[in-house]
């Protein structure tokens, strides 16, 4: 995510919510559990049981539903490993369940896997999701809608943002056709194209988008449903970078505290709401409470998504802009070059995320006095820069992009 107006750049990471999922239901019938204590009991109690399951030892229905239904229950709760390991089950055993779906399961998996951080193995599994579902369904098809909305998700993700905007734009106008402009897919696909805009840093089109979105949300699913939610995050960032602080801040704290309840303290989309009411309290001037706050949510990322996950590597970078602020450059430093190291490993030097740590970081250098530190890793962005083609460029944050490019000009 996002912190705003600390150094000269921060940009590591949307600090929009990640794009809404469609879950598929993957055998004929499955429960969910609509509140945040029911999903964790349910994981808590079945769990174990579950888990020793191997491919061969579970045939009944029962077994199955409640398989699907843990699946389910420990995705929604942020439980991603528990969720990977149920989905892997099922498909072990669908050879020999016809009731198990297989391109629901397999939608599912992916689902995780992007949660997981795992974005280039979701983006497999979604190819081969999609075209199973356009065979079997066709191209306009709600299920298969869906899929291919979780696939744009997934490339805006890696940083592929017009190739995720437009099959956004071509999904939403299906779904609007087939469904109508009230439909829950119809509505989180509205959030997702808005967040793409943010993004590309469109913030305009984002915010008018966003706006609708969460209007709509409101009057269909309710103002503390976890869509709507998202949607009051992801607008409140976008009023941010328009520098509409006081319409933003109020929005983030109702959407921090509405979270606990829905989703439970620790889940990843309130630690990321967190984040952004963190850069809001800095941003007042309250900066002992905003690093607090920052380095709660990135305990919290820690311990929900694990240390390498590129949502964990981006909070880090951010705890060094506020390091930053402070004043504590030597601090700073450290934590956005451990950053920088370990999200070129997880998501690529090239990757949106990857360019805007070494933005901030060449800040923080400059400020040390660090000169020659600065040149080198200055040289290095521009050598990435140049190596992208045109549509790779095209897809940076105009405000990266700018900062890029006038690197390349001055030869730094």
């Amino acid at each position: 995510m996002h912190l705003f107006g600390l150094v000269l750049l921060v940009l590591t990471d949307a600090s929009v919510l990640p794009p809404e999922r469609v879950q598929l239901a993957s055998l004929s019938s499955s429960a969910r559990i609509s509140s945040a204590p029911g999903r964790h009991a349910l994981v808590r109690r079945c769990s174990p049981r579950i888990l020793r399951m191997r491919g061969g030892s579970a045939s009944m229905p029962d077994d199955l539903g409640e398989i699907n239904a843990l699946a389910i229950a420990s995705t929604e709760s942020g439980d991603f490993i528990t969720a990977l390991k149920c989905w892997r089950l099922l498909l072990a055993l669908a050879a020999r369940n016809p009731s198990i779906d297989v391109t629901g399961v397999k939608s599912n998996l992916a689902v995780t896997l992007y949660a997981m951080g795992k974005h280039g193995e979701a983006e497999a599994v979604e190819r081969d999701v999609v075209r199973a579902a356009q065979e079997a369904l066709g191209p306009r098809h709600p299920h298969t809608l869906g899929v291919f909305s979780n696939l744009a998700a997934t490339l805006a993700r890696q940083g592929k943002f017009l190739e995720a905007e437009a099959i956004q734009r071509s999904t939403l106008e299906a779904f609007r056709a087939t469904l109508g402009e009230k439909d829950p897919r119809y509505l989180n696909a509205l959030t997702n194209l808005g967040a793409t805009l943010f993004s590309l840093g469109r913030y305009t089109e984002a915010s008018a988008l966003e706006w609708e979105a969460l209007e709509s949300k409101r009057a269909v699913l309710g103002e503390d449903h976890a869509d709507t939610l998202s949607a009051e995050v992801n607008l409140a960032a976008t009023y941010t970078r328009q520098g509409r602080h006081a319409e933003a801040a109020p929005m983030e704290r109702r959407a921090v505290e509405a979270m606990r309840v829905t989703l439970g303290d620790r889940h990843p989309d309130r630690l990321r709401a967190m984040s952004n009411l963190a850069a809001s309290l800095a941003r007042e001037g309250r900066e002992a409470e905003a690093e607090e706050l920052m380095g709660e949510v990135l305990a919290g990322m820690r311990e929900r998504l694990g240390e390498r996950h590129p949502d964990t590597l981006s909070t880090l970078s951010n705890l060094g802009v506020m390091k930053h602020a402070a004043g504590s450059l030597a601090e700073a430093a450290a934590l956005e070059q451990e950053a920088l190291g370990a999200l070129g490993k997880a998501v690529g030097e090239e990757h949106p995320d990857c360019l805007s740590v070494m933005a901030n970081l060449s800040v923080t250098l400059a400020h040390q006095g660090r000169l020659e530190e600065r040149r080198a890793l200055m040289q290095r962005a521009v050598a990435i820069y140049e190596g992208l083609g045109e549509e790779r460029r095209a897809d940076l944050p105009q405000p990266l992009r700018e900062w890029l490019s006038s690197l390349t000009l001055t030869g730094s």
